[in-house]
């Protein structure tokens, strides 16, 4: 058990915002997991949706590949690889959610920015991993 001294110490030792930085980075893969779950559901990442395709024809050919973009709006989603090429750069006191396909930029261009967590993917990443893990850490560097 440690003095009141000892824990005194460890809390003026204690880097937050470096916690919070490895919390973010311990849970990149749940992010990645929020975005594709986002791109699947045709959403940006204010909500909204991505963009409607011009041609009907197409959009009936994207809405039975998914559905849960909804007739007519984009998912971005053709062959997976735009999907399976997400990743998460955390950087000081924010992070950055991206893709290394290299047709990304040519979408951003045309479409916007669809990219980032969405309030809900928020509450969820917290409530399911960030918070957690973050504790988890906080503890492990007290030593409680």
């Amino acid at each position: 058990m440690a003095t009141i001294n000892q824990l005194r110490s460890r809390l003026t030792a204690l880097n937050v915002k470096e916690e919070a930085e490895e919390a973010l980075y311990q849970s990149r893969e749940e992010m990645i997991e929020l975005q594709g779950d986002q791109l699947s559901h045709g959403l940006n990442s204010k909500g909204g949706k991505i963009g409607k395709y011009k041609s009907d024809k197409y959009a009936a050919k994207k809405f039975a590949q998914n559905p849960l973009a909804g007739l007519g709006n984009m998912d971005w989603i053709l062959t997976g690889e735009l999907k399976g090429e997400l990743f998460v750069d955390v950087r000081p006191q924010t992070y950055v959610i991206d893709t290394a396909d290299p047709k990304a930029g040519k979408l951003i261009e045309d479409f916007g920015d669809p990219f980032g967590l969405t309030k809900e993917s928020k509450v969820k990443l917290i409530a399911g991993k960030l918070r957690p893990v973050f504790i988890k850490n906080v503890k492990e560097e007290l030593r409680l």
